[in-house]
């Protein structure tokens, strides 16, 4: 299970500039007006991919406050 601290490396700040990066690929070949219904259904299905991948960050519970209860 991933935990707060992975997504606070420099790895993962590495590896969200490099989904943004496809996305903003994606999203230009998606333009294509040649672009068949299931090339447009194939590129928009990878950009989900990737956006939800990029959501991992807030779906995973914040770090326990190690301090006194």
């Amino acid at each position: 299970m991933l935990e707060r601290a992975d997504f606070e490396t420099r790895t993962w700040e590495r590896l969200a500039a490099h989904m943004h990066a496809r996305i903003a690929t994606h999203r230009e070949s998606n333009d294509r007006p040649q672009n068949t219904e299931l090339q447009t259904a194939i590129v928009r299905g990878r950009i989900a991919e990737l956006k939800e991948l990029l959501a991992l960050p807030e779906k995973v519970a914040p770090a326990h406050d190690a301090g006194p209860n």
